[in-house]
Parts: C-alpha cells; sequence; structure tokens
C-alpha cells in the first residue's frame, strides 16, 4: 500500500470530501503516536498499515448511511480484504468495536484511540467525541464501552510518553 493507492481508493469509492477529511485527521493522530512511539524501540507494531487503516477506516461509511445502517467497519473490511489487503481489512473491521484482539492488538488500538479522538473534521478531546456520540446515537452499551476503551488506551498511551495533551494541536 501506497499513500498514492490510499488516495485513489477513497476516490475511487465515492468517498465524500468531509468523510475523507475525517480520516485524514484519524491518520494524521496516527502518524503522530507512531512517531512519539520511535522513543519506545522495544514497542513493535506496523506502523505504514496502521497509517493506512486510519485513512482508509471509513471507506464504506457514505454508503452505509445510504443502506442504512448498514456496519461500516464491516464493509469496508470485507472491501480491503477483496482487494488483497487483510491486515489493513482487519484493523478496519476493528475501528468501532475492537474485535480479535489478539491479532495486530496495538494497530487496532491505536486506530479506535484516533478515531475517538476526530469529531467531524476537528480533533477533539475523548469526553467532546463522546458527549457528541452520546447526543448522535443515544446512551448505549456500545458508545458507553467505547468510551471506557478509549480512555484505558489513552492512559497506555501516556504511560508509553505520549503527549495525548498536543493531538488538539494539530487541527
Amino acid at each position: 500500500m501506497t499513500l498514492e493507492k490510499t488516495l485513489s481508493l477513497l476516490i475511487e469509492y465515492n468517498v465524500p470530501n468531509h468523510i475523507i477529511g475525517h480520516s485524514y485527521k484519524v491518520a494524521k493522530i496516527v502518524w503522530y503516536i507512531a512517531e512519539e512511539l520511535k522513543k519506545v524501540p522495544q514497542l513493535k507494531f506496523n506502523r505504514e498499515i496502521t497509517f493506512y487503516a486510519a485513512f482508509l477506516h471509513d471507506i464504506t461509511k457514505y454508503q452505509s448511511i445510504l443502506n442504512k445502517g448498514e456496519d461500516h467497519s464491516y464493509t469496508g473490511g470485507q472491501l480491503l480484504r477483496k482487494l488483497g489487503y487483510p491486515d489493513i481489512a482487519e484493523i478496519i473491521e476493528s475501528h468501532v468495536v475492537l474485535r480479535n484482539i489478539n491479532y495486530l492488538k496495538f494497530e487496532k488500538e491505536l486506530v479506535f484511540y484516533a478515531d475517538k479522538r476526530v469529531k467531524h473534521e476537528e480533533i477533539v478531546s475523548l469526553k467532546e467525541r463522546f458527549e457528541d456520540l452520546k447526543n448522535r446515537y443515544g446512551l448505549n452499551d456500545k458508545v458507553a464501552k467505547g468510551f471506557r476503551v478509549a480512555e484505558d488506551i489513552e492512559k497506555k498511551l501516556q504511560k508509553l510518553g505520549v503527549k495525548v495533551e498536543y493531538l488538539e494541536l494539530l487541527n
């Protein structure tokens, strides 16, 4: 995968600009965190596929909206699998609800977390993002659990030396 291929896929699959803008911010967060984590050499994860998965995580979101509630993490994963990118697909399938976290665990956590820090096209605090999700979808178990999981990931990142308080400066 390359950045050029990533962008061409977003265009080919008619992803609207506002969703591309959201995905760009998610990828920007992943890139920042990956750069910060270079200071932790014992931490091994695939930075490249994490970045590309972040950029492509909502590739089928608009289509799922048109199809009234289709699971875009599933359809996005299936699309990337079909295109020959199984690891990126695996990460995309976990960006809404973490699944199968024994495989590509840290990569999945990063994309999950980064997505929970971007409200539309703006990098915000976890609290602000989850207020937005509660307003849009209601306070349900999935939203509440997602918030707790994101908080745990944020704490883990802080322990690794990532200054998460700087993320909003990336806007």
